[in-house]
């Protein structure tokens, strides 16, 4: 029949064919879908959050998000959201996530019941040359010391070659050990050491002091301030290698 009327009958088709009407202020579902996501709206706040998560988390520069094939990317995953510049990410965004993170390590410092703090330090071994004068005359020129070996680091004043003395303390100490009883074979030795060596343990067998963490932190300090981000501000390195280091992503 449609077939029929289309061949025969074009004219009246055209003519019956229905008008769509639309009533007034009511949006269309092209126009519904194409409107842009208000910054302040949940969804947006939430990628633009994430976005700065991805920039501390992976040490990217603040500048992409102004590269192009970033911005194509976001715009297939949401074609409603439109990127923030450059520098709302620097002056809001991260700064605001940095508070975040800071105030969650604060919270755990609260909390803990002890706490372990590393460093790291070391002295420059360039010697120091004597230098003119500003009328020209030359400075009184001193000779560098001389370099120490890794061992003269490591053991310092410590170290002695003279025959060391009996530290009668120490024997004394071994000496009564020894004579401690020893417990019976049914006894259980976790619940002894509880009640005999658990203050001492706490106290003497702590975390060993280490650098490994501090090296860690050059290290992605040098990971983000590189050639091409040499223009970063000082308080942006600090937040962001804060950040690199504390921020926990669930």
């Amino acid at each position: 029949m449609q077939r029929h009327l289309h061949n025969h009958h074009s004219s009246q088709l055209k003519s019956t064919a229905p008008v769509k009407k639309t009533l007034k202020g009511q949006t269309t579902l092209t126009n519904a879908f194409a409107s842009q996501l208000s910054q302040s709206s949940v969804r947006a706040t939430a990628i633009t959050r994430d976005i700065s998560v991805f920039i501390a988390a992976d040490m990217r520069p603040f500048s992409v998000v102004e590269n192009l094939g970033f911005r194509r990317l976001l715009h297939k995953l949401e074609p409603k959201y439109t990127i923030p510049s450059h520098a709302h990410f620097t002056r809001t965004v991260v700064p605001n996530l940095y508070k975040e993170s800071k105030a969650k390590v604060l919270q755990t410092l609260k909390e803990a019941e002890s706490i372990a703090i590393t460093t790291d330090g070391w002295t420059s071994r360039v010697p120091t040359h004597g230098r003119e004068g500003a009328l020209g005359a030359e400075a009184e020129v001193t000779e560098p010391a001389s370099k120490k070996t890794a061992l003269e680091d490591l053991l310092g004043d410590s170290f002695s070659t003279e025959p060391e003395q009996s530290n009668r303390g120490i024997e004394r100490e071994i000496e009564l050990y020894r004579r401690e009883a020893s417990i019976p074979l049914s006894s259980c030795p976790l619940k002894w050491w509880r009640e005999n060596c658990s203050l001492l343990a706490k106290a003497y067998l702590s975390i060993p002091a280490t650098s490994v963490p501090s090296e860690r932190v050059f290290s992605t300090a040098g990971d983000i301030v590189t050639a091409q981000r040499s223009q970063l501000l000082r308080e942006n390195i600090d937040m962001l290698i804060f950040l690199k280091k504390n921020m926990t992503i669930s």
